[in-house]
Formats: structure tokens, sequence, C-alpha cells
């Protein structure tokens, strides 16, 4: 014959520990899901930092494109005020003349010299740091290279050093 007292007296925790067992599974994967989306959030934030820096490095392009048809560094002196889409640009270097009349590169022999001008600007609180280069292999050719970046700029022109600063550069030649 059963004894039916003693059966009920050996499974009486046997609920407690089921609810135990239950709540700290779905609290595990409850935590696996938001560790998930916190990393997917921080991956998503990057890929739109990543094209606002690429965005801030074709305007950057473009401001030097603009400044160059208007004549701005073909002059040795700093033009001051120069402006591009009413922003103005900031520290314009003039550019830096060096003889390269003996210097063959790329089969191409240079006639004249290389010269490079630097500025930047902050445009939505993006950095941009351009360089434009011109030499003379015959005939004057450009080069731009142009920097953006995800963050502001300090008071020197430099980006804002951040452990998730993001570089992006545009190169544009003519």
């Amino acid at each position: 014959m059963l004894n039916i007292k003693n059966t009920r007296i050996n499974s009486k925790g046997f609920t407690l520990l089921l609810a135990t067992l239950v709540s700290s599974l779905l609290l595990s994967v409850g935590l696996s899901m938001f560790t998930i989306a916190q990393k997917e959030i921080i991956l998503s934030s990057l890929g739109r930092d990543s094209q606002y820096a690429f965005y801030a490095a074709d305007s950057g392009a473009e401001c030097a494109l603009y400044l160059d048809f208007k004549g701005v560094f073909d002059t040795s002196a700093a033009t001051h005020g120069a402006t591009c889409n009413t922003v103005v640009v900031g520290e314009y270097r003039p550019p830096e003349s060096v003889d390269l009349s003996d210097l063959v590169l790329g089969g191409e022999s240079f006639v004249g010299g290389l010269a490079t001008s630097e500025f930047f600007f902050e445009l939505n609180n993006r950095c941009i740091k351009v360089e434009v280069t011109k030499f003379e292999t015959g005939t004057v050719r450009t080069q731009i290279n142009s920097r953006g970046y995800s963050v502001g700029c300090d008071a020197a022109g430099e980006p804002v050093q951040t452990p998730r600063t993001l570089e992006r550069a545009v190169r544009m030649r003519y």
C-alpha cells in the first residue's frame, strides 16, 4: 500500500525550485537580448557617424574645388574671409612653393614647382581639413585631399579626439 502522506512531504519544495529555474532562465535570455540590442545600437551609430564623416569630407572637397575655380589658391598671399556656403574657412595657409624641376615622377618630369595650401572649417559640428596641391608637369594639375571627421574641431583646427572619432577622406585630381 502507498503512503500518501509521505509523497506530499517529499514534493513540497519542487514548485519553488521550478519557479527559480524558470525565472533565472528568462533572466539570462533577457540579458543576452539586451546585450545584442546594445551592440546593434552602437554599430548603427558608428555607421551613421561614418556617413557624416564622409559627407563632411565631400563638402570640403567641393568647397576647395569652388575656391580653386575662384582663383583663391593662385595667389601667394593668405586669403582671409574665403567662404563656402556662408561658412568662413579658418587658418588658410597660402601656397608653399617647392622647386621640383629636377624630379621625375611616374614618367612625368616637373616643369615648375609644387604649391600646397591647407585650410580647415567646421560644418554642422563636423571638422573638415583640406589640402590643395598644385604642380606642373607641362600643364598645371591639382589634387585636393579632404578629410572629414565625425566630431567638431578644436581651436587649432584638429578634430576632437574621442574613442569613436571617425575619419573619412576624399581625393580629387584634375
